[in-house]
């Protein structure tokens, strides 16, 4: 049996009085007749569930946030079924008011599986969820589907929105649906609000993105267009600097089942002495078109009559000392390192 931990969940515990069954029975029922969960009720069937350094806290499918080795990897999914105008809308999370009443949890050899019906208030659209955390720290999602409406229509599925620091400035390397393989580096500088330019690779069956500690793996499921964005001046970000994972507006059929997925690990990459093993500088030879739309001009007032760049390097004596902090409310010690090692390894590895 994996080794995970559950420390919430949505079944009645064996602990809890007589009375404090009835009361939990009387929240769920009140639900049902309203069609939906009230605040207070949802927030009372969050789930918490931890397996090696990857940790799952989800209550509705839209509310999910997903952990490595206490840091924030990715949140908020969003899914979307519409018609080809995205002018109606046949199905949405935040549509469906009984997905969450109806959730099951499954534990299974391998971890625990978190399951959710999905279906629209009219029936145009009916699935499945599946939210999994199984051993070797791994988050899987899969989705079943079916489209009854006559209507054409396109399914859109942001996975979550990722924190930046586990990609910003990593190379990334793709194999497409087609089965070429292409690679490129995730921009230091957010590129630009436009879809289109923002998009870093699509429709890929797997994805890896190479940091200086670990290399994120997606592995995906389906002929699905799945997305890789840069998604920090998005309009639709809400104010949050994140790259987007998903599947970008992709046609469904009518009457037609359909499924996809991905699995996503994190893989410690291997270390030599003091610095991190990182990719070759060779790779980098397309820095400036992948990092910065244009040509940036110097801007140094009053102008210098001659002017002579150096190598980016800053001379900083034999020791570095970096002082942590730990308050009240702060991160622990072990995160503020793994921090730290993120941004220091590739200078350690490229110049110790």
């Amino acid at each position: 049996m994996p080794n995970y931990h559950f420390f919430g969940g949505s079944h009645t515990p064996k602990s809890l009085s007589r009375w404090q069954e009835v009361v939990w029975v009387l929240i769920i029922m009140s639900s049902w007749i309203y069609g939906g969960l009230s605040e207070a009720a949802a927030a009372a069937m969050a789930l918490n569930y931890q397996c090696g350094e990857m940790r799952l806290e989800v209550n509705r499918p839209e509310d999910i946030q997903v952990f490595f080795e206490g840091i924030p990897l990715f949140s908020t999914s969003q899914l979307y079924v519409v018609d080809e105008k995205w002018t109606k809308r046949f199905y949405a999370f935040e549509d469906d008011g009984r997905c969450l009443t109806k959730r099951q949890v499954r534990e299974t050899t391998r971890g625990i599986e978190i399951i959710y019906p999905l279906q629209s208030p009219n029936g145009e659209f009916r699935g499945e969820l599946i939210y999994a955390l199984y051993e070797a720290s791994t988050f899987a999602l899969r989705v079943r589907g079916e489209l009854t409406t006559p209507s054409k229509a396109r399914l859109e599925h942001r996975f979550g929105r990722f924190a930046p620091g586990w990609f910003a400035g990593n190379l990334w390397r793709a194999t497409l649906l087609d089965g070429t393989t292409t690679e490129g580096l995730v921009p230091i500088a957010p590129i630009s609000s436009k879809l289109s330019d923002a998009t870093l690779v699509e429709k890929f069956r797997s994805l890896e993105i190479a940091g200086p500690s670990y290399t994120v793996n997606f592995r995906t499921l389906g002929d699905f267009r799945f997305s890789l964005l840069d998604y920090r001046l998005s309009p639709y970000n809400d104010g949050e600097l994140c790259y987007w994972v998903g599947i970008l507006e992709n046609p469904i059929e009518v009457g037609k089942s359909f499924e996809y997925g991905f699995d996503l690990t994190l893989v410690r990459r291997k270390q030599k002495g003091m610095g991190i093993d990182t990719p070759e500088p060779a790779s980098l030879h397309f820095l400036n078109d992948v990092l910065l739309a244009g040509e940036t001009p110097d801007r140094i007032l009053p102008t210098p009559k001659k002017l002579v760049w150096g190598d980016g390097t800053l001379a900083i004596g034999s020791e570095l000392v970096v002082g942590l902090e730990k308050s009240r409310g702060s991160s622990s010690q072990k995160e503020a390192s793994a921090l730290v090692e993120n941004i220091l390894g590739p200078a350690l590895e490229r110049y110790a």
